[in-house]
């Protein structure tokens, strides 16, 4: 069967992703930087929880869950 790596998390807003992307290139460049693993910015976010290898057909119920929740959730402020 078929999976997916899949996880809740929250996308960032762009100034913040290229914030974070001058951030990575500065890093590109520190003495231990081969024990860093570099993703592109559009691959940014804060991961809420990580689900795991998830059945494709169970997406649909986890989607729903997460907008059910969204639904009663008070909005979160984050500070870098």
């Amino acid at each position: 069967m078929t999976t997916l790596r899949t996880f809740v998390g929250l996308s960032l807003p762009t100034t913040v992703r290229k914030t974070l992307a001058q951030v990575q290139s500065d890093l590109r460049t520190a003495p231990q930087q081969q024990a860093l693993r570099f993703v592109q910015p559009q691959n940014f976010h804060i991961t809420l929880a990580f689900l795991g290898d998830t059945n494709p057909t169970a997406l649909p119920k986890i989607q729903k869950a997460l907008t059910d929740l969204s639904a009663i959730t008070k909005p979160i402020n984050v500070t870098l």
